[in-house]
């Protein structure tokens, strides 16, 4: 082997170690995205009222809860679905 053949083994240019490192930094910048829109998604909710249990987009009670939620608590579960709040027509969030 060469000079400059050693010498790029040796700094790490070899093709398998270079789709390793793409690889690397590619889930590295996914856990970072994922982490920055959960935090987002997070503080948005920040100074709301929680109503003891959770919903999806189409107002249907999640399946995943505490028990200790006063929503679970007075009976909601999946797949049940809000259709008024004190008496008031609701259909979305």
């Amino acid at each position: 082997m060469n000079d400059a053949g050693k010498i790029r083994r040796a700094i790490g240019t070899h093709p398998r170690v270079i789709v390793s490192r793409i690889i690397f930094a590619g889930m590295i910048l996914s856990a970072l995205t994922i982490g920055m829109l959960s935090t987002t998604n997070m503080i948005r909710l920040i100074e709301k009222p929680f109503p003891g249990f959770l919903l999806n987009p189409r107002m249907v009670v999640a399946g995943a809860g505490q028990s200790h939620w006063t929503g679970i608590n007075a009976g909601l579960k999946f797949p049940d679905k809000i259709i008024q709040i004190n008496r008031k027509p609701v259909s979305s969030m």
